[in-house]
């Protein structure tokens, strides 16, 4: 079973052209999974089913992996589902040549994961619409960032309605939407290899940084910081390459 799951930075619920891009995907990716021999199960939630609230600052969640707001508002519960998923679908629309507020809001909220390498293991994709412009700069920018936190990301789905938002998703999108099941797909079986070389550089730093911060420790008593804790206890500096360390965790997946 291939647990799918997507959030969509919108507002706008089902009437969001990037959550019927994202349902669209997923039927396409449900078909091409079945010819594959394998069962596929989707959920997506929209921004304006969550209460989502501003990053305070406080460094909890880089001290400690928690967050305080995880208890009083929706993100805690949206944590816990995208690290359940084998695939994760992040959707925005574009405002003003930038990904929704409630987009950043939900990454500045998850900043920690990328000290952690959390999404390691699992496969990506950045969907995203507009209606004029700009859609492509705001999909790079997503998968950089999903990237830096370890999701394996074939390129992303972004679609540009011509300055006529109330269209909705043009059947012309269907082969666009085919291609981008078939990259996830394949990245499923491999996710090591869409692997980029600036995660394999940032997989190479942290890795180092892990090392000598163990070694103070084990030598001097030094204080250890929760997220190279982490980072030890899952044995990053045990591989040569953060693709083998993908390879690892994804085969440890139930």
């Amino acid at each position: 079973m291939i647990r799918v799951f997507s959030f969509v930075g919108s507002g706008a619920g089902d009437a969001s052209h990037t959550k019927v891009l994202s349902d669209r995907l997923a039927r396409e990716l449900r078909a091409q999974a079945e010819s594959r021999g394998e069962e596929l199960a989707y959920e997506c939630v929209t921004a304006d089913q969550l209460s989502i609230s501003f990053c305070r600052s406080c460094n909890s969640c880089f001290g400690t992996g928690v967050c305080p707001l995880d208890a009083s508002d929706g993100v805690g519960d949206l944590k816990r589902r995208l690290l359940e998923a084998d695939v994760v679908l992040f959707g925005t629309p574009v405002y003003l040549a930038e990904m929704s507020g409630a987009t950043k809001c939900v990454l500045d909220r998850i900043a920690f994961w990328s000290h952690r390498l959390e999404l390691a293991g699992k496969v990506g994709m950045a969907l995203v619409t507009t209606s004029n412009n700009h859609g492509p700069q705001v999909e790079r920018h997503l998968r950089e960032l999903l990237q830096f936190m370890g999701l394996s990301m074939p390129e992303g789905l972004c679609l540009q309605l011509h300055a006529q938002p109330r269209l909705g998703v043009p059947e012309e999108a269907d082969p666009a939407i085919a291609a981008a099941a078939a990259r996830l797909l394949d990245a499923w079986d491999d996710p090591a290899s869409c692997l980029t070389e600036q995660q394999e550089l940032y997989w190479k730093g942290l890795a180092l940084q892990t090392r000598r911060a163990m070694m103070r420790h084990y030598l001097l008593g030094a204080k250890v910081r929760e997220e190279t804790r982490v980072l030890d206890e899952r044995r990053v500096t045990a591989h040569e390459s953060l693709a083998g360390y993908v390879r690892q965790r994804r085969e440890a997946r139930p």
